[in-house]
């Protein structure tokens, strides 16, 4: 085989895609991780290639490659590492749609195979903006006493539609629980503040900026302070 200096990703610079034809001279694993495959075009490192890839697209030394076939395996393997990327973004905690697309455009890959993947993720079940919602509700709710304003904002930021953030909200969240939670919220700041003739209006300001709407603002205060 053909000896070349070891490839080093990422890939080189794009080709223009002409009616031109390559001859594999040296497929040889990536020393930074074998279980990659460095394609070499007359004589020329051109590209590296995963298992998925490879299993995909057999490839072979004296094969020669055309333009569009070259083309279409460079497209899938940038599916295949952002496909990757995702998935282990995914693995640290459930996401959104667009947190899955801003992350990947963050990444460098381009818009149709972010697409792809965004499709990927939704047919095999690793992407739903409705359990990802349901989950951030509680968790927001349970976890950090946030008031139900701030919760479809910080929804609405990450991309999930209004009508999911409605009906979402509709079904966890009632009037009266709201209140308890701001309650328990506001009695826990005010152990907190050293007494002041002012503690009321830091309540109202501090249940305002967690995001409890302002009737349920004030009846709180008032039931923490008529004990």
């Amino acid at each position: 085989m053909l000896r070349h200096s070891d490839p080093q990703e990422p890939s080189p610079g794009k080709d223009e895609i002409t009616n031109e034809s390559w001859l594999i001279t040296a497929i040889e694993p990536v020393k930074r991780n074998p279980e990659r495959r460095a394609i070499f075009l007359n004589h020329t490192f051109a590209f590296a290639v995963g298992s998925e890839t490879i299993n995909l697209f057999p490839l072979a030394v004296n094969q020669v490659l055309t333009a569009k076939q070259r083309e279409i395996i460079e497209q899938h393997e940038k599916f295949e590492s952002a496909k990757a990327a995702a998935l282990k973004y995914l693995g640290r905690c459930m996401r959104s749609q667009r947190e899955i697309a801003n992350y990947l455009r963050r990444k460098g890959f381009p818009s149709s195979v972010i697409m792809r993947v965004i499709n990927y993720c939704l047919e095999h079940k690793y992407l739903d903006d409705y359990l990802f919602a349901v989950t951030f509700v509680r968790d927001k709710l349970n976890l950090s006493h946030d008031g139900i304003l701030k919760i479809k904002s910080a929804l609405s930021q990450k991309g999930v539609a209004l009508e999911i953030v409605e009906q979402v909200c509709t079904q966890l969240v009632n009037k009266e629980e709201l209140l308890q939670r701001a309650i328990v919220a506001g009695q826990k700041k005010l152990k907190m503040l050293p007494p002041s003739e002012k503690n009321r209006e830091k309540l109202l300001r501090f249940l305002t900026q967690k995001g409890y709407p302002q009737t349920i603002v004030l009846s709180a205060v008032k039931e923490i302070f008529d004990k």
